[in-house]
């Protein structure tokens, strides 16, 4: 939505129950250390929160802002011939799999490895940990630059999940069409081949995904110029119609770009 400056953040920390105590106050010192950093990089600070006994480790927070309404950007007011921006790879379930069935020498490995080098598969998963650690900031600051007409991200319901919700948001009745998407690299061969995690469909669900927002056509190229000059991903990947329904559709020749 925009948001740059977040005051303060609340955070939930999840302590595993199935790690020995050695492991456990390992685990927890860092997940805690890394959480504090990111608040740090993006201009807060942690003032409280709550712990609680998990079987598995977990780390999150509310993060709280306190702004003037015209510096929130509302997903509800894209226009006919806007395009569709989005900033992050899509595909880190698949890689997380991926490198699960390496590391447990998963007969789904065996298939794997006839087309994905384990040298390779730790460069994607690199590729991916840089993404799902990397904060939005930039692209919230520059969504305000260049006047978005609605936003939001791609996380637990996949692109398609979220587009639907972001449509559906919509004052006008619209389409957004999606002509390209941005994978993991080798990630859709994966999902041909080995197990189908929708990921071409649009459901496969995304952990700290990117910005997906709508945006002018004349601002479009000048957001994603300026972030790729910032060392930021960012693509156009499909546009909104005039349509008498909110929907969304998938060109049946949609591009995948491998990053």
């Amino acid at each position: 939505m925009g948001i740059t400056h977040i005051d303060n953040v609340l955070m939930i920390l999840g302590v595993s129950t199935q790690m020995n105590e050695p492991e456990r106050q390992a685990v927890t010192r860092e997940m805690m250390r890394g959480f504090n950093d990111k608040a740090k990089e993006a201009g807060t600070i942690i003032t409280g929160g709550q712990s609680v006994m998990n079987p598995w480790p977990m780390i999150g927070g509310t993060a709280i802002s306190v702004i003037k309404r015209d510096r929130v950007i509302f997903p509800n007011k894209a226009n006919v011939g806007d395009l569709i921006v989005l900033t992050k790879p899509l595909g880190t379930q698949c890689v997380v799999n991926t490198v699960q069935w390496l590391i447990e020498s998963d007969e789904k490995w065996n298939k794997v490895k006839e087309f994905i080098t384990e040298e390779e598969l730790w460069d994607i998963n690199g590729t991916a940990e840089k993404s799902m650690s990397h904060l939005n900031k930039k692209g919230a600051e520059l969504m305000i630059k260049y006047k978005a007409s609605s936003c939001t991200d791609v996380t637990g319901f996949g692109l398609k999940g979220h587009l639907e919700n972001l449509v559906n948001a919509q004052i006008k009745n619209l389409k957004f069409k999606i002509n390209k998407i941005p994978v993991f690299n080798k990630m859709d061969i994966v999902n041909d081949k080995i197990r189908n995690f929708k990921l071409k469909d649009g459901y496969s669900p995304e952990t700290s995904g990117g910005l997906l927002l709508t945006i002018s056509r004349e601002n479009a190229q000048k957001f994603v110029d300026e972030m790729n000059t910032l060392n930021e991903w960012a693509w156009i990947i499909g546009e909104v119609i005039e349509n008498d329904m909110k929907v969304v559709e998938f060109n049946p020749e949609m591009k995948i770009i491998s990053i």
